[in-house]
């Protein structure tokens, strides 16, 4: 197996592949601050492959890692979606548009 994330957040099942593979493994439970951090650099690693070279495949990882980030923080993923289903009601979605400039407009002579 090429590419394995040694010191980094791993899937609960890439031990069992490794030693299937006959590599010899060892891991640790981490939590509090430290798996804060790990779930955090996960995310942002698998954004940067995602935004590298797009794909289904990177995209479901990158939405896996955003959903145990919000977990790790309590937040329900169910509640993520309530809010992004508000958001879409009330602000729209994101579209092809950039704004360039904004500001107050001229008053009327």
């Amino acid at each position: 197996m090429s590419n394995i994330p040694v010191g980094g957040l791993i899937r609960d099942q890439l031990e069992k592949r490794l030693e299937a593979e006959g590599y010899q493994c060892r891991t640790r439970q981490i939590a509090g601050r430290e798996l804060q951090g790990a779930i955090a650099s996960a995310l942002t690693s698998a954004i940067s492959l995602y935004l590298a070279a797009p794909s289904a495949e990177r995209a479901a990882e990158a939405a896996d890692l955003l959903k145990r980030a919000a977990a790790h923080q309590d937040i329900a993923w169910d509640e993520v979606e309530t809010q992004q289903k508000s958001l879409l009601n009330e602000q729209g979605t994101y579209s092809d548009i950039i704004l360039e400039a904004a500001g107050p407009r001229p008053a009327k002579a």
